[in-house]
């Protein structure tokens, strides 16, 4: 699978991107539309669109994190859209295309958005994700945990090739945390969960029991879908 980000910037041309000295300053050089970094060989894609105003909105309500209020003073003079593609599907993948985004934000970007999670980050964020790589942060830069209906469901997960984590809700704030405890022990352990395994948050606290499902919460063609499948944690 692919790791997407979508980095909005004030370039006054796409020559002008393609051009921009911080990314040679930073190790990479572009081959047409190929960024690759020098010392390891490693490519990613790189498309330049014109920044569109319908995008305005994902600035203000897009993930988990807002942007400043000075950061969308900033949102009238972006003028292009990167887009970075990156192979996905383990730690070391998700690792690599952090510190491109944060290259292509030296260069003139403004936010990161990850189109495969659908989470904002401003620079600043994303920069201290890049700078301290601790468990934790890369976690945090492209997992988040949406409510559906009834229940919580944890996107994003398939950029390091794990199934995504779903809990139906009856408090709330327990299940929530349950369920961002579950799967970011499954992230950061990287442990072999099987079928019928129990969990808990912590002793003499309920006990959900572990069910693999199929994913059916968005279609193949859609950046979400979790080709890992997903665990369902169903109270005992």
């Amino acid at each position: 699978m692919e790791i997407i980000l979508g980095i909005a910037g004030k370039w006054a041309s796409e020559a002008e991107f393609f051009s921009q000295k911080a990314l040679n300053d930073n190790g990479y050089v572009f081959e047409g539309e190929t960024l690759t970094q020098k010392l390891t060989g490693k490519q990613f894609n790189v498309v330049i669109s014109p920044f569109h105003n319908s995008l305005i909105e994902a600035f203000e309500y897009g993930g988990d994190t807002k942007l400043s209020e000075e950061d969308l003073a900033e949102v009238k003079n972006l003028t292009f859209t990167v887009y970075v593609l990156g192979q996905g599907g383990s730690r070391e993948a998700a690792t690599d295309i952090v510190e491109v985004g944060e290259v292509i934000l030296n260069a003139g970007g403004l936010s990161v958005k990850v189109e495969t999670s659908n989470i904002m980050h401003p620079a600043v964020e994303w920069r201290r994700f890049a700078r301290n790589k601790k468990m934790v942060n890369l976690f945090q830069a492209f997992v988040t945990i949406v409510k559906v209906e009834n229940y919580f469901l944890s996107v994003g997960m398939h950029t390091f090739g794990l199934p995504e984590g779903k809990i139906y809700v009856t408090k709330g704030e327990y299940e929530y945390n349950l369920l961002r405890t579950f799967i970011f022990n499954q992230f950061s352990n990287e442990k072999v969960v099987k079928e019928g395994e129990l969990f808990s948050l912590y002793v003499d606290e309920p006990t959900y029991i572990l069910k693999k499902q199929e994913y059916t919460e968005f279609s193949k063609d859609e950046f979400y879908f979790n080709e890992n499948g997903i665990w369902l944690l169903e109270k005992k």
